[in-house]
């Protein structure tokens, strides 16, 4: 599956068949908008149908059929998807041979492929690339409440030094990041993972997991702005018709690198605003199956 001409650098995803829609759109906008920085694209096969995986492998993709990785008590009465919070802190064991890894979340897509570039600077020196939570334009930001949970929940699965160490640091999303094969943090990343699905598997395990590998082993990091990752769900983008780009809805408006419709964003109707007309706007959804021709993504 591997050989020895491929790129360096390998970008990773996963998803079962529920998923497959939003797949489709996230390899869709690779292969337009992310070919000036060669990789390969390998999707981790979490249940997608046979019809599924052959519209994958047309695409040019590998599919990995992984395992679990780690055991853990409940590991049984979890269903297959779950696996996807796990399996992207073991990327080097599924896709042996690459220098750098690219993880998207298939509920990403791609506007600018410039990030793919980015992430791998970013990653070059040996430092996690990958982007905090945090954005002015982000709701999280003025809701005390929000901002509370996460301190609660290290409170509750790592204890009060940690939670005052970095309980209100701003949260780290684990859903687009780059490391190096030889970085350590995959090492304790995939220990602190296994050692939170001993206690529960939380829905956030690989998040919490991540926060402790970054915060706690201090690990090195480099955050790329929220472009890198725009969580839809915190922050709605407006619409520049000029460039024909999704943008930062504050000024100065930069472009979006990738769109990420984390929680319930894949499943809204959004009212996006349109920049220099103020009496117009956009109802529909931030799927690319719904925005792409907006963009120039067929």
């Amino acid at each position: 599956m591997w050989t020895s001409t491929d790129p360096d650098v390998v970008v990773c995803t996963a998803a079962d068949s529920g998923y497959f829609d939003l797949l489709r759109d996230l390899v869709r906008s690779l292969r337009q908008r992310a070919q000036a920085q060669p990789h390969v694209l390998a999707v981790l096969d979490l249940g997608l149908t046979p019809d599924q995986q052959d519209w994958v492998r047309q695409q040019g993709a590998r599919l990995v059929e992984p395992g679990w990785d780690v055991e853990f008590p409940s590991r049984s009465e979890q269903p297959g998807h779950f696996r996807s919070q796990i399996v992207r802190a073991f990327l080097p064991r599924h896709c042996p041979g690459f220098q750098t890894y690219i993880w998207l979340d298939a509920d990403t897509w791609v506007q600018d492929g410039a990030v793919l570039h980015w992430l791998v600077q970013g990653a070059a020196d040996g430092r996690m690339a990958l982007v905090e939570e945090m954005h002015s334009a982000y709701k999280k930001i003025h809701d005390q409440r929000e901002m509370s949970q996460k301190a609660l929940l290290i409170q509750r699965y790592y204890g009060a030094a940690d939670a005052e160490r970095y309980g209100l640091t701003p949260s780290l999303n684990s859903g687009v990041f780059a490391l190096r094969a030889d970085a350590p943090h995959w090492a304790v990343w995939g220990q602190e993972i296994s050692a939170l699905l001993q206690q529960a598997p939380t829905r956030f395990v690989d998040q919490m997991a991540l926060e402790r590998t970054i915060h706690a082993h201090r690990l090195p990091a480099c955050y790329l702005p929220a472009r890198a990752n725009w969580l839809v769900s915190q922050a709605i983008p407006a619409f520049c018709p000029q460039r024909g780009m999704l943008v930062d809805p504050l000024p100065p408006h930069d472009p979006l690198w990738v769109l990420h419709l984390a929680l319930g964003a894949k499943d809204l109707t959004l009212i996006i605003p349109m920049l220099g007309e103020p009496d117009r706007e956009l109802i529909l959804s931030a799927r690319l199956s719904e925005i792409g021709p907006l963009v120039g993504l067929g």
